[in-house]
């Protein structure tokens, strides 16, 4: 993957520990080589650690209800 950068799909795949191992290899090799590509990994990775570290969002019933009639 070294001629190739891999897409934020594919890091947030990586993130999540989603790819085929064949895959996961891959991006793991370009990694070492890519210091672009580290670098929004950690950004990547720091974001996921922002969100479960955030409270669950409290909604009102009202503003559930309105949110769930506005889904197509």
């Amino acid at each position: 993957m070294a001629e190739k950068h891999p897409d934020e799909f594919q890091l947030l795949s990586y993130v999540e520990e989603e790819l085929e191992t064949d895959a996961r290899q891959e991006v793991a090799e370009h990694l070492v080589a890519c210091r672009p590509c580290a670098e929004q990994l950690r950004r990547l990775e720091a974001g996921r650690t922002a969100l479960r570290a955030a409270p669950p969002l409290e909604l009102s019933d009202e503003r559930r209800a309105r949110m769930l009639a506005a889904l197509p």
